[in-house]
Formats: C-alpha cells, sequence, structure tokens
C-alpha cells in the first residue's frame, strides 16, 4: 500500500486489539478485555493510516497467542467493527473470490445460479452450517448476536453483493440449496439422550448436530435419532459416544441437502416440490420445518449433488411471483 501512496501500518503483537480466551487452537473471544485496546487501532485511523491486521490472531490478556479457528479471519473483520461502531460509523465488507449464490457452483454446472441480494442473519447461519462455505458460521453468528450487517462482496463483480441483516426486503421463498456430506446418525436409547445432549453442547463446544426425533420400537423400547454434521467427529469420540448407550448404532456415510428460506414458513408446497423431483433417491429422514427457515433430507451420501441439482432445478417453482423490485428465480434448465 506504502508503494502506491497509502499511509498505511500493521499492529504489533504487544498492542493487538483482539483479546481471547486460552482456548489456544479455537479461542472465544473476550469483548470488554477487547474493548479497553481499542485505542491501539484509533489512534492509527485518527491519524488516516490504513491498518493491516491478520486474519484469524487473538492474544490472552497476558500475551500469548491463539488462533480464532476456522473463519477467523471473517470472525476477525466482523468483531473489530463490532467495536470500532462505537466511534465510527461502520461498514463490514468480506471479499471473497465468488458471490454467495443459490446454490455451489462446484456442484450446479449446468444450469444458471442466482445471486443472493439478501440474506438474514437466521437464514446465513442455517446456510453455513449446512454447506455454503463463502462465509464462516462463527462470524454469521457474531454479526447476529450484536445486529451489525455484513456484505459479502466478490472481488471481480462487486454489484453482485450480498448484504446479510435482519431483515429480508425481497420475496424469494427458497434463496439456497445446499449441501453436506460426511455427517452420521446416531441411534441410541430416548432416556439416555438427554445426558448425551448435554455433553455434546459442553464438549468442545460442539452444537453441530440436530435431533431427528423419536420412534417407538415393537418392543416397546423408545429409541432417538441424531444426525452428527461431522462423521470425523464421531469417530474420533466413538468411544466417549458409546458410554452413554452400549447398544448405540452409528451410521456412517450420509449426508443432508437443505433448502434455505425464512419465508418458507409462509409458502406451502415448497417440500413437496423438492422431494418430487428426486423419486429416486431414498431419503433416510426428513426434517420438513420451514418454520425454522430450513428444510433437511438425509441422503446417502453418494446422491447428495443429484438431489441439489434436482431441485435446484426446481428454484423457479418455489418461488411464486413476486413484485417488480424483486422477481423470483426463474426455473433452470
Amino acid at each position: 500500500m506504502r508503494s502506491h501512496g497509502l499511509e498505511s501500518c500493521h499492529l504489533e503483537k504487544r498492542s493487538w486489539p483482539i483479546v481471547t480466551d486460552d482456548n489456544f487452537e479455537n479461542a472465544g473471544l473476550e469483548i470488554e478485555l477487547s474493548r479497553k485496546r481499542l485505542p491501539e487501532i484509533t489512534t492509527h485511523l485518527e491519524e488516516g493510516k490504513i491498518i493491516s491486521a491478520a486474519g484469524f490472531l487473538g492474544v490472552t490478556y497476558d500475551g500469548l497467542e491463539t488462533i480464532l479457528g476456522r473463519g477467523g479471519s471473517d470472525q476477525t473483520a466482523v468483531f473489530l467493527s463490532y467495536l470500532l461502531r462505537e466511534r465510527y460509523d461502520v461498514e463490514t465488507i468480506l471479499m471473497k473470490e465468488t458471490p454467495v449464490q443459490s446454490a455451489d457452483p462446484a456442484v450446479v454446472k449446468d444450469q444458471t445460479l442466482h445471486n443472493i441480494p439478501f440474506m438474514t442473519y437466521n437464514e446465513a447461519s442455517k446456510a453455513t452450517v449446512s454447506g455454503m462455505t463463502i462465509v464462516q458460521n462463527a462470524a454469521v453468528r457474531l454479526a447476529m448476536a450484536h445486529r451489525l450487517p455484513v456484505k459479502v462482496v466478490p472481488l471481480h463483480s462487486p454489484e453482485a453483493g450480498t448484504i446479510i441483516q435482519a431483515e429480508d426486503p425481497t420475496s424469494i421463498i427458497v434463496k439456497c440449496v445446499t449441501g453436506l456430506t460426511n455427517c452420521a446418525i446416531i441411534t441410541m436409547n430416548s432416556e439416555r439422550s438427554r445426558s448425551l445432549e448435554d455433553c455434546l453442547r459442553l464438549w468442545e463446544g460442539y452444537d453441530s448436530f440436530l435431533d431427528l426425533g423419536t420412534e417407538v420400537m415393537e418392543t416397546g423400547q423408545v429409541i432417538r435419532d441424531f444426525l452428527i454434521l461431522s462423521a470425523d467427529f464421531v469417530r474420533r469420540h466413538e468411544s466417549q459416544l458409546r458410554s452413554f448407550d452400549k447398544d448405540m448404532v452409528i451410521e456412517y456415510g450420509v449426508g443432508i441437502v437443505t433448502l434455505i428460506g425464512d419465508k418458507m414458513k409462509d409458502s406451502a408446497g415448497t417440500a413437496s416440490i423438492a422431494v418430487g423431483s428426486i423419486p429416486d433417491i431414498n431419503i433416510k429422514r426428513g426434517v420438513f420445518a420451514p418454520h425454522t427457515s430450513q428444510i433437511i433430507l438425509v441422503l446417502e451420501e453418494e446422491d447428495v449433488e443429484k438431489a441439489i441439482r434436482r431441485i435446484h432445478m426446481q428454484l423457479g417453482r418455489m418461488n411464486k411471483p413476486a413484485g417488480p423490485q424483486t422477481p423470483n428465480f426463474p426455473s433452470s434448465t
């Protein structure tokens, strides 16, 4: 930047403004301690300098380096914006290689993809845990907690940016279709499942799982299924997981396809269109909960990409005609 005549600087470790706890590889943010270090940033800004900062680094209160974990760069940008907005008007922009689109372009190659102009915090949070990787979930949750709008802008086409905020001014019903493989289903005695659920949330702060509900067997036993969104997590902790129920059944090789959209709760027929587009694919489980802004289909891992392509072709049917300012997605052919 200096070579282009721009006044710039970088922050030294001793004055690093992002203070975290001592969970060194997946550190949590300490807001009040970080707020006390805000002058380390504002001093340079008042001098008209552009600040460069590492996108994943934190420090404990006594100066030990930590890592914010996956999505650290996005989280750093959102957190610094949150701190700075107490003093300045801020705009949080995350520059990305590609825009936020209606499906993964690596999966849906022969259809028209649609840029998403707006996503609510809720939609973005659901999408980023179910396969969307452009923005990281930790950053979205941080923005949601502090009601901080975030703009995701592709480097080569900034006009195709997406604003993540509390409200959605559009009429689009289904924003995107996401997919995630390498999941696992845990089936266990329902009476013992509550202690497992509590432990999972405390265990490394792990909350990437879904309760698929209960079923009464012919023997009268009540079993409960959990969908774990990372089979690697299950493999690492399988012996500990089985300690909750020696008869636990673990099914690997599954994945999910998720439809995302807050407005699905007010629109009938979305799930039936999605299911009708994949008549030859075995749906192991279905979470038809549009009131939570998502419809989840649990499939064999090998069927996930095929299902995404088929369902994405039906976005035009799912997104009913809207007003002239918010045209619905056309059917892809």
